[in-house]
């Protein structure tokens, strides 16, 4: 935090793992105000009174059939 302002890194990444042959986990980042959507490594720089960033996670189901649609729905119906 400097002069008033909060200073943030976000990174978001999946993987599928050793044993999936498709990755099923999804993740979102939103800046609830204007609505902009971060994917990968972003830095942001607010106001410290107008704080605010959206982070959510979904986990796969672990290989249940359409445990991919499953987690992106997840994300994005909670967004």
């Amino acid at each position: 935090m400097t002069n008033g302002l909060v200073r943030t890194l976000v990174t978001g990444l999946t993987d599928q793992g050793l044993v999936r042959k498709n990755n099923e986990d999804a993740f979102y980042i939103l800046d609830p105000e204007t609505g902009e959507q971060y994917t990968g490594k972003t830095s942001l720089e607010y106001p410290l009174n107008r704080n605010r960033l959206l982070m959510l996670v979904s986990d796969g189901m672990g290989g249940a059939e359409g445990g991919e649609i499953a987690s992106y729905l997840s994300t994005k119906t909670v967004a």
